[in-house]
């Protein structure tokens, strides 16, 4: 399944690699960014996963997914995606990664839980723009 990720979630992810050179340079920069990709990539070929959890209290078919869970061994990584599928202007549904943050973060602050609000905030051109 096509995927993309909010301009929230894209910040969330620069900010996080960003954090990750500074503390442990560029071995793990690498690495880390290949977790982060390797976990889009995931739940976007199984988006209901049984290792996602539905998570309905952030808005309707959000998801969430941990990181670690595409590094292959536990506490290799301290992010969480959240996400949901929705249908792109094409027809075709799509995963659309909302944000990306630190496991013990509460997401209920920082998720948008409205969909037109994540819509908004898509990385994607919009018509006349």
């Amino acid at each position: 399944m096509r995927h993309r990720r909010t301009r929230r979630a894209g910040d969330d992810i620069e900010r996080i690699l960003d954090e990750t050179y500074r503390e442990f340079g560029t071995h793990q920069l690498e690495a880390y960014a290949g977790y982060i990709d390797r976990a889009i990539g995931m739940v976007a070929d199984v988006p209901d996963r049984p290792s996602s959890k539905a998570r309905p209290e952030l808005g309707p078919e959000t998801r969430s997914f941990h990181v670690a869970l595409a590094t292959g061994r536990k506490g290799g990584a301290s992010h969480v995606l959240y996400y949901r599928v929705q249908g792109s202007g094409d027809g075709n549904a799509e995963v659309v990664v909302l944000r990306v943050l630190p496991h013990r973060m509460e997401p209920r602050l920082r998720l948008a839980v409205d969909l037109d609000l994540a819509e908004d905030e898509d990385d994607t051109p919009k018509p006349g723009m």
